[in-house]
């Protein structure tokens, strides 16, 4: 990440999704057929780093997020490690700057609340093995918020990879190596934030259907 004098290229506080520079469509992952966010056009690496989206959800504690999963294995009849996994598909820990918290976009069967929809960065998949994620979290001081932000150059079309954290419950193959030194950044408070030109974006729209996250 740039050091604190860089001007970063930033839209107005409410923007949650750039959809000047990425959008969302399907694709097929260990033959799963999801969502995903793509690059639409090329970017460079002098563009970088470059917004994609504020990583939202409801701030919840540890112990709102057991009683969640204590309530998921009751209903489907299944261990709790299980209940956690389905249940946290989408949180994000806090426990960098909010320790004993998670934000939590879903609801109480795992699956993305419809209020939290528009946020693009909920849509990006983890990076396969072989492939490298370019995408990294962004904690934002200024705005105290997290966000996710492009690292690396891509072409157009190509898919955006985040590696999801070595705490993340998977039940598939990622390639950690290939992480986690992407993983974690920071914008430090004495960093400009440069309007971007272009405007406001337009609000993100999803391939119909039911998304899913890469397993």
């Amino acid at each position: 990440m740039p050091q604190p004098d860089f001007s970063y290229r930033a839209f107005p506080p409410e923007v949650i999704s750039n959809t000047h520079d990425f959008d969302v469509r399907w694709v097929i992952h260990n033959n799963r057929c999801m969502r995903g966010v793509f690059a639409r056009r090329p970017i460079s690496l002098t563009e970088c780093a470059l917004f994609i989206g504020v990583y939202p959800g409801h701030r919840r504690s540890a112990e709102e997020m057991d009683t969640k999963a204590s309530h998921y294995a009751t209903c489907h009849l299944v261990d709790v490690e299980t209940a956690k996994r389905a249940t946290s598909a989408y949180v994000l820990s806090l426990k960098r700057y909010d320790p004993g918290y998670v934000l939590d976009p879903g609801g109480e069967e795992g699956d993305l609340l419809p209020e939290f929809a528009p946020g693009i960065v909920l849509f990006l998949n983890e990076n396969p093995p072989g492939s490298v994620p370019k995408a990294s979290f962004v904690y934002n001081i200024p705005r105290q918020r997290y966000e996710v932000w492009l690292q690396q150059a891509v072409e157009r079309d190509e898919e955006i990879f985040l590696f999801y954290g070595s705490q993340y419950f998977r039940d598939y193959p990622v390639d950690a190596e290939a992480g986690q030194d992407r993983y974690y950044y920071l914008i430090p408070a004495e960093s400009v934030f440069m309007p971007d030109r272009r405007g406001i974006p337009a609000p993100l729209h999803l391939p119909p259907g039911d998304g899913e996250k890469a397993e």
